[in-house]
């Protein structure tokens, strides 16, 4: 899924994704996520919540605009 979103160079796209995962999970950034697009993140805490979120496409679609917002906010142009 997050092929279409990732830089053409390979080298790049190594450092996009490690830039990506180190945004994910640093809560400054997920609030400004949040703030801008009042898109709502909530924890997966249980494997209820992991199942119900998979089955649903609701994980898949907040990646996709976080995907999205993180290369326009965070990532910027190459």
């Amino acid at each position: 899924m997050i092929e279409d979103y990732m830089p053409p160079d390979p080298l790049m796209a190594l450092a996009w994704r490690d830039c990506l995962r180190w945004a994910i999970g640093y809560e400054p950034i997920l609030t400004a996520f949040v703030n801008d697009t009042g898109v709502k993140v909530a924890p997966l805490r249980t494997a209820l919540d992991r199942m119900i979120c998979q089955s649903t496409g609701e994980g898949e679609a907040i990646a996709r605009q976080f995907v999205e917002w993180f290369n326009v906010n965070i990532w910027g142009k190459e």
